[in-house]
């Protein structure tokens, strides 16, 4: 089995990550490339960037993680098509696991309901140790003029779904969102 590293995304391993995230995720469920790139190149407060790499150090995918005062969210995780099935995903949620405890991690899913590879990717961070919360969640869009995507959340405290609530999201729907105060509901 390969082993795999968090490292720095770095500007030389950006086109290799920017190839991936527009690959991997659809626009509604991202930001603006341009965008991306420069969040990753001048890092706000509380976001990290991170590649994935391999034992030769070789790019194997991304991940970007915001850390709050409650949780560490979980924005985007992509792991090179090539790559899937050899437990790299595992070995970066196991790592970010120890790099933010005691922290727990929340992040978005696609309804598993939805079809069978969001069924799939549900039952991956199942196996990895996240819970599916069940209270209703919309995305905020990333864009102006686009509509709330309906998502579901995860997290690796089952508790979340007792207590999260508009305050607790607040952090995630204003710093990764843009959405100000007044427009929380």
């Amino acid at each position: 089995m390969s082993s795999f590293h968090l490292s720095p995304l770095t500007a030389a391993l950006l086109p290799q990550a920017v190839a991936l995230l527009e690959s991997a995720f659809p626009p509604a469920e991202r930001r603006d490339t341009e965008a991306w790139v420069r969040l990753c190149e001048q890092p706000r407060d509380g976001f990290a960037p991170f590649a994935v790499l391999d034992e030769a150090g070789t790019f194997a995918g991304f991940v970007t993680v915001w850390l709050f005062e409650r949780y560490a969210y979980v924005e985007h995780l992509a792991i090179l098509p090539s790559l899937r099935g050899r437990s790299a995903g595992s070995h970066v949620l196991e790592m970010l696991r120890r790099q933010v405890a005691p922290l727990p991690i929340l992040l978005e899913v696609e309804d598993p309901a939805d079809g069978e590879w969001e069924r799939r990717r549900v039952e991956f961070y199942r196996r990895n140790g996240f819970h599916l919360l069940s209270i209703p969640y919309l995305q905020p869009p990333y864009r102006k003029g686009d509509a709330p995507l309906p998502l579901c959340l995860m997290s690796t405290d089952a508790a979340f779904d007792a207590e999260t609530d508009a305050a607790f999201l607040r952090p995630l729907r204003r710093f990764v969102y843009g959405v100000e105060e007044e427009n929380l509901a």
